[in-house]
């Protein structure tokens, strides 16, 4: 059993309380199953998830003097699938070794990546940011013009990591990686999540709710070599390019959003832009207990 702490958020404060489209992360005890073989050419792993999604009170429905009164949207149930692969390789090098996993998830995010539920990716570069949303869902008042109806519209999602290790010596080891992940939403929860942005949000400048998408994805590549200059004692190296492909809004515009990282929440307006950036680690880690 996997319990999930996580919030129901709104879209980081990207629009107004009376026509809030709200990410729907409340925590919900999962039930998990996997399988595993482990032989002498690997192993290999199949696992899949389901959980009750539900969702905080409404807010803002008009003639309604409290969030109980107003209600919540039925829960739905998510799902999730992934299954992985180890490869060992020593007609390469000793210890050598392939590994490769993918999962698909329906109302189920968390499990695509480490990322918590309902967080806001937000990346900039002068006057330029990118951004997207990790929720289980989305929903909004069932009086909202181009809304959900009140109901929630659970998010898909699909992830995959690939990565091999290389032994140059007993000591001395060398790895190169790569992941991919995309957040992608059904016509409803799009429609409700663009009127939303496009109608009463200050952040997003008004247009054409066609031109808007919030589906989003990211991807990276790196490179991680680590010398054991002892049994206790080793240093590193980790060089790592990460890519994100922005969701957008109908102008591909925002104001005074960004608010991250030391950058001022009223430095706007800025255009909406795919991000990248270089990171590289450096690390030396000394065991002292045996």
């Amino acid at each position: 059993m996997t319990t999930l702490a996580t919030s129901c958020n709104d879209l980081s404060g990207l629009q107004n309380t009376s026509s809030s489209t709200t990410t729907c992360n409340i925590g919900q005890t999962d039930i998990v199953g996997a399988l595993r073989i482990d032989q002498a050419w690997g192993s290999a792993l199949v696992s899949a998830a389901v959980g009750d999604r539900g969702a905080g009170y409404f807010t803002g429905i008009a003639g309604v003097p409290n969030a109980e009164a107003q209600g919540h949207p039925s829960s739905k149930w998510g799902w999730t699938v992934s299954g992985g692969l180890r490869l060992n390789a020593p007609m390469i090098g000793a210890g050598d070794y392939f590994q490769i996993q993918g999962i698909y998830s329906v109302g189920m995010t968390g499990y695509l990546s480490q990322t918590p539920g309902g967080a806001a990716v937000n990346k900039w570069n002068g006057n330029t940011v990118g951004y997207g949303f990790w929720s289980d869902g989305v929903y909004t008042n069932p009086t909202t013009v181009g809304g959900t109806g009140g109901s929630i519209e659970l998010t898909t999602g699909w992830s995959v990591v690939g990565s091999y290790e290389h032994f140059w010596t007993p000591a001395l080891r060398t790895s190169v990686y790569g992941s991919y992940v995309k957040l992608e939403h059904n016509n409803v929860a799009k429609t409700a999540i663009c009127t939303t942005q496009t109608a009463t949000s200050s952040a997003f400048q008004g247009g054409n709710t066609g031109l808007c998408n919030p589906d989003w994805s990211s991807w990276n590549i790196g490179t991680r070599s680590q010398w054991n200059i002892t049994k206790d004692l080793y240093v590193g190296l980790d060089v790592i390019y990460l890519k994100l492909n922005s969701a957008t809004n109908a102008t591909g515009v925002l104001s005074g959003a960004v608010g991250a990282g030391g950058k001022p929440t009223n430095a706007g307006p800025y255009t909406v832009a795919d991000q990248d950036a270089w990171a590289a680690t450096w690390r030396i880690h000394r065991d002292i207990v045996p």
